[in-house]
């Protein structure tokens, strides 16, 4: 059971969990699992659903939502052959309460009135089936995973009187999104049981079929209903030419139903430069077709306004990485670890959210070329019951959309992002203590104005949790508390870079709802 309670007005998020496992003999386990999350809603500046002024304070910065969630599995295990049955079922309830209140006179005689606002409740309901199976078929090892989704999304308005607390029963929920996706996944391996070279031979589908309808904000089109089939077959190999080195290079095929066919090639080399310590180099095509979501989706709220588009092509282009990890001891017990990391990605026709409309709509987009730099470098130390673990990565974007009047420059925009966590448990009394920081550096985001596209950025921020846990019974129940968010983040500023003096177009992005401190206890039977 976990209870989070939130420092500022509202009243928090609150969590129950449930998860049940038995072992009926040594092959067969089943396990079942609920959980319920319900946040309350976070006011921010907004006064809560009661407040019933006309000065359109009525409502929530974060508005309240509520989520049920059950699972059940089923597995099987002997010698050679394992394979699971899990289905899944979500309900989730998200409620938006109008700021715009309106005061309706009774005409009682007694100058009686009534403050009514038109309220909207969106409903999701997805249902997840998966059965996989690992098994040998001889000597060729065989894995295959096949599942079953069906999402399916609807709203209402109702009238809703708020003095009394009285929500009109008369409306009419109406479906505005639903999808039913098949996806299968397979690959067969060892077949020439050799520890020199051996290969693997694979497969991928994906079938979705959706609907969307319009039901608020600006759509180009009408509703839609669509489907959209993709399958891919691969081929890789693995060649050990020695202890120390190897080659694996693969090709993939792939066929969809909207666009032409596809090749992708790619080729990894591992040096094994010691004991503990590993090189490794990429190189690949990096072509893709657009996803369901990236061409149809249509998901409106008022927190959320993002739109698919239909006509988007396929992604072409190559990347390449190079990787290096090593780990040893420094004496007295101490163990450190740590691994660079360099990768280049070059695109044609890139797909990227897009924001169209300020503040908060955004369509998927081709950007005619995508240039990606990554560097990052981790490291990691522990010593008996101490451990620090350091994060940091910098990543370059350059990008260029031809068709429009301004362009972005092209040279590389960068990010910086750098984390950090830190642990330690108390020796007899087993109480662990933790505490995670991060930090996200000012950061690019790309915007549609004016038939212009502009590159916007966002401020750089902080995010820090602390966290300590306590085991009690021989650790079948633990009990931990802390605080999330201690910076007390809420909004960042989002500025248009080619806006110039007291014309700088400002926006606020919501990221958090503040900071928050919760409880959790769990008990292990």
């Amino acid at each position: 059971m976990i209870a989070i309670t939130s420092g500022k007005k509202g009243q928090g998020r609150h969590i129950q969990n449930l998860n049940v496992g038995y072992n009926f003999n040594d092959h067969w386990f089943t396990n079942i699992s609920f959980n319920h999350n319900q946040f309350m809603g976070y006011e921010g500046d907004k006064k809560g659903y009661k407040y019933f002024g006309q000065d359109n304070l009525r409502g929530y910065d974060w508005n309240p939502k509520d989520q049920y969630e059950a699972n059940a599995l089923i597995r099987y295990s002997k010698n050679k052959t394992s394979f699971y049955y899990k289905a899944s079922y979500l309900n989730e309830t998200f409620n938006y309460y109008n700021p715009k209140v309106d005061r309706v006179p009774l005409n009682d005689g007694s100058g009686g009135v009534v403050y009514k606002s038109l309220d909207r409740n969106y409903n999701t309901e997805r249902w997840i089936h998966q059965f996989n199976i690992q098994t040998h078929l001889g000597q060729i090892r065989y894995m295959g995973d096949f599942s079953y989704q069906k999402q399916d999304r609807k709203f209402y308005d109702y009238n809703y009187d708020i003095p009394n607390r009285k929500k009109d029963p008369n409306y009419n929920e109406q479906p505005y999104y639903k999808t039913d996706v098949i996806y299968s996944r397979g690959m067969f391996s060892n077949f020439l049981d050799n520890k020199t070279f051996d290969f693997q031979l694979g497969y991928e589908l994906d079938h979705t079929d959706g609907y969307a309808a319009l039901i608020a904000g600006e759509f180009d089109g009408n509703n839609i209903s669509r489907k959209i089939f993709t399958y891919g077959t691969f081929l890789s190999a693995e060649w050990n030419i020695s202890d120390k080195f190897s080659l694996r290079p693969g090709t993939r095929f792939s066929v969809s139903n909207r666009f032409n066919n596809q090749f992708n090639y790619s080729l990894s080399a591992r040096y094994k430069t010691s004991e503990n310590s590993n090189l490794r180099w990429v190189f690949g095509t990096a072509n893709r077709y657009p996803t369901y979501d990236e061409l149809f989706t249509y998901f409106v709220n008022v927190n959320h306004d993002i739109q698919g588009n239909p006509d988007l092509k396929p992604e072409t282009g190559y990347s390449a990485g190079l990787f290096w990890d090593q780990g040893f001891g420094l004496g007295n017990g101490w163990k450190f670890n740590y691994n660079l990391e360099a990768l280049y990605v070059d695109l044609n026709d890139k797909i990227e959210n897009v924001m169209i409309v300020r503040p908060s709509t955004y369509k998927y987009l081709n950007l005619d070329k995508y240039r990606s730099l990554l560097f990052g470098v981790n490291a990691n130390i522990v010593k008996d019951q101490f451990s620090l673990g350091i994060r940091t990565s910098l990543n370059g974007i350059s990008v260029s959309k031809q068709e429009m009047d301004v362009r972005t420059p092209q040279d590389f925009q960068y990010n910086f992002q750098a984390g950090a966590n830190a642990g330690y448990k108390i020796a007899g009394s087993n109480t662990a203590l933790n505490l995670y920081y991060k930090y996200t550096g000012p950061a690019r985001l790309y915007v549609i104005e004016n038939e212009s596209f502009r590159l916007a950025r966002t401020d750089g921020f902080h995010m820090m949790d602390f966290i300590v846990s306590q085991p009690f019974w021989k650790d079948r129940l633990e009990l931990s508390v802390g605080i999330k968010n201690i910076f007390d983040v809420t909004t960042i500023n989002s500025t248009n870079s080619t806006a110039s003096g007291h014309n700088a177009a400002t926006d606020l992005l919501n990221l958090y709802y503040g900071r928050s401190y919760f409880a959790r206890l769990m008990y292990q039977f």
